[in-house]
């Protein structure tokens, strides 16, 4: 159940809100509405792990400051280590090769980018965006507020800013605020 709660729920805020009813519902012993994702946890990722993205993971690591972290919190987690999908637990117990230290410090660059934060993206957290973004001298950095992982989606301006980057239009903005999901 955890898995699915932090599979489907928790990356979206649109997503999220239904979470502490599907709580209370699971309490009382009603599984239906949850039911339908567990079965798609089973059938399609529990079943088989795609290689590439199961590598890429795996040697990404973890810092030694955010493994104390972790070990430290994992246990009073709500959802424990799921959201991790058991990844904290396998780099604990194998010997998967990891990328060098190197691999995490991005080089000042002049690239042309434009990176996006959603302000309740539960996977990919705003601070660090923040800190590489520094990186990029010809970067903007768009923190979009409310949003989730899936900004894309979430509002038609964040895909004209987008559109706009890529015609090499100016973008005269560094933050587009969306409208709060309240919990049901």
């Amino acid at each position: 159940m955890q898995s699915a709660i932090s599979t489907f729920y928790l990356k979206n805020p649109e997503d999220s809100k239904i979470v502490p009813r599907l709580y209370d519902q699971m309490y009382h012993g009603n599984f239906t509405e949850i039911a339908p994702n567990v079965m798609i946890l089973k059938k399609y990722i529990y079943s088989r792990i795609r290689p590439m993205a199961f590598s890429m993971d795996m040697q990404s690591g973890i810092s030694l400051t955010r493994k104390r972290i972790m070990k430290r919190q994992i246990d009073d987690a709500i959802l424990g280590s799921t959201i991790n999908f058991l990844q904290f637990e396998w780099m604990q117990t194998t010997n998967f090769r990891q990328l060098p230290k190197q691999f995490r410090k991005m080089k000042p660059n002049k690239v042309d980018a434009l990176l996006l934060s959603g302000t309740m993206d539960g996977r990919t957290y705003t601070s660090s965006a923040i800190e590489l973004a520094k990186k990029f001298k010809n970067g903007r950095h768009i923190i979009i507020e409310n949003a989730g992982h899936d900004l894309y989606m979430q509002s038609p301006l964040v895909s004209e800013t987008v559109l706009a980057f890529f015609k090499e239009k100016e973008i005269g903005i560094n933050r587009i605020k969306l409208k709060p999901i309240l919990f049901e």
